[in-house]
């Protein structure tokens, strides 16, 4: 039996670190080819105690919040001399932040295909691309089921 035939009838029913350790190998390669040849372990394996799950799902439950409950501090104001301590690092209202770019700004982006595109800033949170905003400027709205495309193929073109 190769190692590869071995990991295959192995690992779905056994601890990958007590594979790794029969097999002389470190964890991260039994998991490797475990990952290469598509194996996962078995529902029945998941479903035992040896697997562990068990302990991270019952794993602090005392301690959770249980639906509909109301925290002992809801509504209470903070004391005066802790808010003063506090007041220095608070957000404050309609603070951004120092690398907030202003309307009209223009960033170059790639896509997953890596073409690079320029997207320009409309509103906080809103940018949008360059070459769709000049479309819209001249010819009004883009008509649902239809794209804006660059005739000489060239995205950074407006």
């Amino acid at each position: 039996m190769n190692l590869d035939d071995i990991i295959r009838e192995k690992f779905p029913h056994m601890r990958t670190i007590d594979l790794a350790n029969e097999l002389g190998l470190t964890y991260g390669s039994v998991c490797y080819k475990a990952h290469r040849m598509g194996l996962k372990k078995s529902k029945e394996y998941l479903a035992s105690e040896t697997s562990g799950r068990h302990n991270l799902i019952e794993a602090g439950k005392a301690y959770r919040f249980i639906k509909d409950h109301t925290p002992h501090n809801k509504g209470a104001k903070m004391p005066e001399h802790v808010y003063h301590r506090v007041k220095p690092t608070m957000f404050k209202k309609g603070n951004k932040p120092h690398n907030t770019q202003p309307v009209g700004t223009i960033n170059f982006r790639a896509d997953k295909d890596n073409r690079t595109y320029a997207y320009v800033k409309i509103k906080d949170s809103d940018w949008r691309l360059m070459h769709r905003v000049v479309w819209e400027q001249y010819n009004g709205p883009i008509p649902p089921g239809h794209i804006v495309r660059f005739k000489d193929g060239n995205t950074l073109h407006q």
